[in-house]
């Protein structure tokens, strides 16, 4: 089922890299992995259910796993806005932009020169079209939200370009805030 969702050896996702144990002696993971779907099945969750909740799981590794590259700004021009594509507010994308709302900061510049940096840009952009697939948004949409961040000052709103680091750190985020949301 791992191959089929995207996903690679344990030792190739960045989340997973922390640990330096990938197998265990002994430990049938097809089995186990079937066990826990009849557990699933047993508490009433139907295929389609048990289905989308390992696809969330696998999108959560793979959302770990992206990369960004900063943008480079023109000479002569500032960076442009991307079309901001507007997800659903409820579900749990809209919980997802939600805390990256929560959980913003003012502003983006460079060592306190007051110039503001171009931002990021996903680097795979397949790789990102899998996670989108899997969670079901656009990749438009989930770009937006992990290259960008909103935030809100007096009744007016403000989009700020994320740094390579910066959205590294909120897929991070997400996966967390995602992960807590199934479980």
């Amino acid at each position: 089922m791992g191959e089929k969702l995207g996903l690679k050896h344990p030792s190739a996702h960045r989340l997973l890299r922390g640990s330096s144990c990938f197998e265990v002696e002994g430990r049938n993971e097809a089995a186990e992995h079937a066990r826990v779907e009849r557990a699933m099945d047993g508490l009433g969750f139907s295929r389609a259910e048990i289905a989308e909740i390992f696809e969330y799981l696998a999108a959560i590794l793979l959302a770990g796993d992206l990369e960004f590259a900063p943008l480079k700004p023109a000479a002569d021009s500032t960076p442009e806005s991307p079309t901001n594509p507007k997800p659903e507010s409820a579900g749990l994308f809209g919980a997802l932009r939600q805390f990256g709302r929560r959980n913003s900061r003012a502003h983006n510049t460079v060592a306190g020169a007051g110039l503001e940096e171009p931002g990021c840009a996903l680097q795979d952009q397949e790789a990102a079209a899998r996670v989108a697939k899997l969670w079901k948004v656009t990749p438009s949409a989930l770009g937006v939200a992990f290259t960008r961040r909103s935030i809100e000052v007096r009744g007016e709103t403000s989009e700020i370009a994320l740094r390579p680091r910066e959205a590294v750190d909120g897929c991070a985020a997400a996966a967390k805030n995602i992960y807590g949301a199934l479980f």
